[in-house]
């Protein structure tokens, strides 16, 4: 029996236990799946998630609602992607301008609206219980659970990459005879609509281009070219060509944005990059990042590289099913392996990567002998699922204990009061110097113009930020401005916060404190 058809009726015969598992997740997919849909519910807490990233995109969606144009700290934005500051702004000017929750609200709609599409694409590529099984396979992962909480580009840009290839699915592999007209239109406008969500969220969309591009390369090769096939390498062209001439991050001056200047930058050395960059890169995927998207927790070193390799083996194993899911996996292991690995990097490749687990497990189970495969089954069956529960459900408790206290270990709730306290205290025209990684989120709290700068690291006490404030003329070039220190009392829970929270305010280099 191919172990991705859906079991019949009634008891499974075979002694696979694969076979069995897949037949009794089959029998019981209404709870199986209700229970995935109140897990989200229960982790929606309304509150911002924050983060670097996070904040600089609602800061340009704030000024986009907010009639100021694609702009950051008052000048033009040439880094972030639009999409998710355009969609951002859109809920600004529905809910307002300081209303995360909306804004929280529809990045769980997209989390689960990407699951929806899970079950269609594996639906129509395997079947009803192979496509209930990786839903809750991808909905109970810690990695895509936890993203669709976070204000981030990658639940929004993994929402496109699944709408593509469920339409891609549809249209490319299921005879047309099947659908009607009205169902033939509807695919491919899924298709389309995807590849132009993912072209406009993330830069990583060159790379599912390239993938899609392979895919093309390959049909030409085996001959199976079609007027299909030559519509969506076409569409793929003329999207991305499309982007580029409308993309606000484009200039008279800049052909491209910021992120496109450093990836040709990073790939000017190519001896430092495959000698230095790339062996590091790839030390991190096999011994922490592969294993950590997958299971959610790392294993001892050594099984975390032989566990990451099978993975790996796997997913790229699915190019025999499809060429276009095998293409995507190894050009976004590729991409990380060359510029940069991280966790939440394989998103996009997640439902696939899981998929090819799944398959995994089922042919060392069928290819072993019964008892021996029975076991190695179930092991690599509760090291994939187990973690991500545990993990899942640590989340959920996290959103509503106390969040801000114990969300980053509560590091953020001070600078909250202090970004409070800057708005109402400090002229419009002032200038605030943070530590690195905090200017972004001081910026869009404070409604400041903030800088991030590596003496300011050192300006830290008790582990508490220490913030470099200064005030006078054109800050940017003066010489003789007034400098401060400012920094909060003791941390302590925000519960139990007055109003006004203890303030230090220290004048620095001859500077006068500001009333």
């Amino acid at each position: 029996m191919d172990q991705t058809t859906t079991p019949g009726p009634g008891p499974h015969p075979s002694d696979r236990w694969c076979d069995g598992f897949l037949h009794w997740i089959d029998a019981n997919r209404r709870w199986l799946l209700a229970l995935t849909l109140l897990a989200y519910l229960a982790g929606f807490n309304g509150q911002w998630r924050i983060e670097p990233d996070s904040a600089l995109y609602l800061s340009v969606a704030r000024n986009l609602a907010e009639g100021h144009g694609y702009s950051y700290q008052g000048t033009p934005h040439r880094l972030a992607y639009p999409g998710l500051p355009y969609l951002l702004a859109g809920v600004f000017k529905i809910g307002g301008v300081d209303n995360l929750r909306l804004a929280n609200g529809l990045m769980l709609a997209i989390g689960l609206a990407t699951l929806a599409l899970v079950y269609r694409l594996f639906y129509l590529h395997a079947g009803r219980a192979v496509a209930v099984l990786m839903t809750l396979g991808v909905g109970w992962s810690k990695l895509f659970f936890a993203y669709s909480f976070y204000l981030m580009t990658d639940m929004p840009f993994l929402l496109g990459v699944m709408s593509l290839l469920a339409g891609y699915e549809a249209v490319f592999h299921r005879t047309q005879s099947r659908w009607s007209k009205r169902q033939w239109v509807g695919n491919w406008i899924l298709l389309v609509a995807g590849l132009a969500l993912t072209i406009v969220t993330r830069p990583v969309m060159i790379g599912l281009i390239g993938a899609i591009l392979l895919a093309f390369g390959w049909a030409i090769f085996r001959g199976t070219l079609h007027k299909r096939r030559l519509a969506l390498a076409a569409t793929a062209v003329l999207a991305i060509v499309g982007f580029f001439l409308l993309d606000p991050r484009r200039t008279r001056q800049r052909a491209m944005g910021e992120y496109e200047n450093q990836v040709i930058s990073h790939f000017s050395n190519i001896t430092t990059l495959l000698h230095q960059q790339l062996w590091a890169n790839a030390k991190a995927l096999f011994e922490s990042k592969i294993v950590r998207a997958y299971i959610a927790t790392p294993l001892l070193p050594g099984l975390n590289t032989l566990l990451a390799g099978w993975i790996i083996a796997v997913s790229l194993g699915l190019s025999r099913r499809r060429v276009l899911w095998g293409a995507w996996v190894a050009v976004t292991l590729l991409m990380m392996a060359t510029i940069f690995p991280e966790e939440r990097y394989f998103l996009p490749i997640l439902p696939l990567m899981i998929y090819g687990g799944w398959r995994g497990m089922c042919w060392l189970n069928h290819r072993l002998p019964s008892h021996w495969g029975n076991l190695v089954f179930m092991l690599l069956l509760l090291l994939a699922t187990v973690p991500n529960a545990v993990k899942v459900v640590n989340f959920i408790v996290e959103q509503h204990n106390h969040f801000s206290t114990k969300y980053k270990a509560g590091r953020y709730v001070p600078v909250r009061y202090m970004c409070r306290w800057m708005e109402h205290n400090l002229p419009s025209g002032a200038v605030v110097l943070t530590p690195y990684k905090l200017g972004r989120i001081v910026s869009y709290q404070s409604r400041r113009d903030t800088f991030e700068a590596a003496e300011a690291m050192a300006a830290e006490a008790d582990g508490w930020p220490l913030l470099v404030l200064w005030q006078a003329g054109d800050v940017r070039l003066a010489e003789s401005v007034a400098y401060y220190h400012l920094r909060l009392g003791p941390p302590i829970h925000e519960e139990i916060w007055p109003g006004q929270p203890p303030l230090e305010l220290r004048p620095v280099l001859g500077g006068q404190a500001s009333p």
